[in-house]
């Protein structure tokens, strides 16, 4: 697994525990470099960098010449209405990894399992010209990407990682992983409360760093090393 712009302690050790060795990331060029046919996906972890927009495009470009998937991971938590402004919000990101010259309203696959973060995140996703389409698990998903391929995929990592086929075994058989970007997300640092909140509309999503607990750094290694078993080798 490449990582972007390194990879931090506990997931490396759940990455090593599954067989999966990891490789840091600090120079986009270096991504050609370290490529080899054993490598299966690139994971960048923007707020680790942190990472501009530019650089988000780059490193998708890169990624599609290595013939390597791209996984973004972030985490969620949650904001003030009066901070809007000043929040870095989940679209954001997804705009930053469009294809070079996609034009048009963005289709995003939404696999969440909570009704009012779907909802939130899906608002987000419209107030910036986005098309959102739900999906409460890996079974739904599959059934919504089939009428209509996802541009982009907003994935919660506890509905992903529930041993079933999702997604991401789709875009695989589908042959569109290489070019569909897949934005993780772990809600670690959501505070208790937060999905009457958001139903309510009193509160709003934002982007932070990614959860480092013992859990999510084994979710997130279960995810990277099942897509390396679906990847086609190279």
């Amino acid at each position: 697994v490449l990582v972007w712009p390194d990879a931090a302690a506990g997931l490396v050790a759940a990455l090593s525990a599954r067989g999966a060795p990891a490789a840091g990331v600090s120079r986009v060029p270096q991504i050609g470099e370290l490529n080899s046919p054993g490598a299966t996906v690139l994971l960048v972890d923007p707020l680790a960098g942190p990472v501009s927009r530019k650089t988000l495009g780059e490193l998708r470009a890169a990624a599609g010449k290595a013939s390597l998937p791209l996984v973004v991971v972030a985490g969620l938590t949650e904001a003030a209405l009066e901070d809007a402004g000043a929040v870095l919000e989940p679209p954001a990101l997804l705009g930053a990894l469009r294809a070079p010259g996609a034009t048009g309203d963005a289709r995003v696959l939404v696999v969440e399992q909570d009704p009012a973060l779907a909802t939130a995140l899906g608002a987000g996703l419209l107030k910036k010209g986005m098309q959102a389409v739900y999906a409460r698990n890996g079974e739904e998903a599959v059934m919504r990407a089939a009428v209509g391929p996802p541009e982009l995929v907003l994935l919660g990592l506890d509905t992903e990682t529930d041993g079933k086929p999702g997604i991401l075994d789709w875009l695989v058989s589908a042959k569109l992983l290489l070019g569909t970007p897949v934005l993780v997300y772990t809600l670690d640092g959501m505070p208790p409360g937060y999905a009457a909140r958001l139903e309510r509309g009193a509160s709003l999503v934002g982007v932070g760093a990614r959860g480092e607990s013992e859990r999510s750094d084994g979710q997130l290694a279960d995810l990277l090393v099942h897509l390396g078993s679906l990847a086609p080798r190279r």
